[in-house]
């Protein structure tokens, strides 16, 4: 079973929060993603935290993880953090594999998608 792990930094404004579980949400609602479990982490501030989100999808039946980082650049976070995490909870979770994709902000359709945003404002 594949799963697919959305973490975002996470922030003491519990309404900035909530628009990240409600975003993962309306991904997870996306039958064409290919993932059997979609589930939000941070990373940091608040919960649940990768490792945690990691533990919850693995009792879920998740044999492989995708984690996506919703960051908008290559900061310490995309390069050094998350990927630490990563290779550590690869050790932890041997029974399946945990991969990390490239972040939000690579994404070569973002300047569209920006585009698009702010010529509709």
């Amino acid at each position: 079973m594949k799963a697919l792990i959305v973490i975002a930094h996470g922030s003491r404004r519990e309404e900035s929060n909530n628009e990240i579980v409600e975003m993962v949400t309306r991904i997870s609602m996306q039958l064409e993603t290919g993932y059997e479990l979609v589930q939000h982490a941070f990373l940091e501030v608040c919960e649940p935290s990768l490792p945690t989100a990691v533990e919850s999808v693995v009792k879920k039946g998740a044999e492989e993880i995708f984690v996506y980082p919703f960051f908008l650049n290559s900061g310490n976070h995309v390069q050094r953090d998350i990927p630490g995490m990563i290779k550590e909870l690869n050790t932890t979770h041997a029974s399946c594999e945990i991969h990390m994709l490239t972040h939000f902000g690579k994404q070569e359709d973002i300047a569209k998608l920006i585009t698009r945003h702010v010529s509709q404002e």
